[in-house]
């Protein structure tokens, strides 16, 4: 999984463009502090292109933390559709609707096949 995580950082640069607040995590149970802390933040996705032109998305992605006794991140859960910002990050002008990931995922799926050869040959990009 490091794999997947070194080459998105390689790809793709991040900061955060919103100001930081977090706040305390609770157990669900009992509705007390259990020490963790989440936050929703808006954060700025970018990558420069073949042609040398820098392009950002900007998405809200929601992240929770849970920390040892030594203050140590031992769990962290992060909510977002990061997927379709890598995706409209990396289309240019003349992708399809549906990139090389999607059509990767739907290898192996004979109605998807047809469905996407269906697509294909409705879009006219003459």
């Amino acid at each position: 999984m490091n794999d997947v995580y070194d080459a998105l950082w390689a790809e793709f640069d991040y900061r955060i463009v919103s100001d930081l607040h977090f706040q305390p995590g609770v157990n669900p149970e009992t509705l007390l502090p259990n020490g963790s802390v989440n936050g929703v933040f808006l954060w700025e996705v970018s990558r420069v292109d073949e042609n040398g032109e820098r392009r950002a998305v900007q998405l809200w992605i929601y992240e929770s933390f849970d920390f040892n006794d030594d203050g140590q991140i031992v769990y962290t859960q992060v909510f977002s559709d990061i997927a379709t910002a890598y995706r409209q990050l990396r289309e240019t002008n003349d992708d399809y609707i549906l990139g090389p990931a999607d059509i990767a995922r739907m290898n192996g799926n004979e109605k998807a096949r047809q469905a996407m050869e269906q697509l294909n040959s409705a879009i006219d990009l003459n």
